[in-house]
């Protein structure tokens, strides 16, 4: 991600923005397909379409239950903000693509670690039995 995108919108909003203007002209996309094809949660998402809906930004179509959202070409900087996306899509670093793909490394590694049954793949204060031991008698001291 260009810097000059990171310091404009900031991660989340950038990678929405430019899911929604590289869509066709008039399609539109549910939240989760949104999340998917950006690589944000979709709490991350609905936050950040939420914020471009009040806006003007982005349309929110179809029922309350399931939103459909697109780019409101209507709104008076839509033009100009689909050049700058495209623009800093262009600039964007080998570097900054490198650090989304290790943040994307480390979100997977971590949720593997959650899932794990293994302790000492929780934790590195889980994986020292000595430590937890000394913790408990402590714990066991005080109260």
């Amino acid at each position: 991600m260009d810097i000059a995108a990171l310091t404009l919108f900031g991660r989340a909003r950038y990678h929405v923005l430019a899911c929604l203007f590289a869509l066709k002209n008039g399609e539109a996309i549910h939240l989760r397909e949104v999340a998917r094809r950006c690589g944000v949660s979709p709490t991350a998402a609905q936050y950040e379409l939420r914020l471009l809906v009040q806006a003007g930004l982005v349309e929110q179509q179809g029922s309350a239950a399931r939103p459909l959202y697109r780019v409101n070409n209507d709104h008076a900087i839509a033009k100009e903000l689909r050049t700058i996306i495209r623009k800093t899509h262009a600039a964007a670093s080998t570097a900054a693509v490198a650090d989304d793909a290790l943040w994307s490394a480390k979100r997977v590694q971590q949720r593997t670690d959650y899932a794990s049954k293994h302790l000492h793949d929780k934790s590195a204060l889980l994986a020292n039995p000595q430590l937890i031991a000394a913790l408990k008698a402590d714990f066991r001291a005080r109260h």
